[in-house]
């Protein structure tokens, strides 16, 4: 039989369940990949397409030896920071990722990510930059 489901996790199904997924995911490799190898037979609708604005490469450019923290809320906004910045050996700001997906993607990319939210919201990382900070003036 055929089952709709909204999820980011399908889980394990018996190989003759057919599944249509609609996830912000179906452009990632990795995620289909994770699908076929759990035996899930799949249709994939993409909800939207993430198009990096690259008009603002100029002032990330300038932006970036100023400021302290770069806060990724997305594995998407990763790839624009990278796909944008002109050299990411010398940006002198720490890296705060919304969670480990995230993480995961920044360290892919090269990045160094100093801190992962443990609550995976805007809200989350907010207090990650404030316990990143407190810990620093401890110091």
């Amino acid at each position: 039989g055929e089952k709709k489901i909204l999820s980011h996790n399908a889980g394990s199904i018996d190989g003759e369940t057919s599944m249509a997924i609609i996830t912000e995911l179906c452009a990632d490799p990795e995620f289909r990949a994770a699908l076929e190898a759990a035996g899930i037979a799949h249709t994939c609708v993409s909800l939207y397409h993430t198009v990096v604005d690259t008009r603002k490469a100029d002032e990330l450019s300038r932006l970036i030896p100023t400021v302290d923290y770069v806060t990724f809320a997305s594995s998407s906004a990763v790839r624009a920071f990278v796909s944008m910045a002109d050299d990411l050996e010398n940006v002198p700001a720490r890296y705060i990722s919304i969670g480990p997906v995230t993480t995961k993607t920044a360290e892919k990319a090269g990045l160094h990510v100093d801190r992962t939210a443990a609550v995976y919201t805007a809200q989350g990382i907010v207090d990650t930059i404030i316990e990143d900070v407190r810990e620093m003036l401890d110091k």
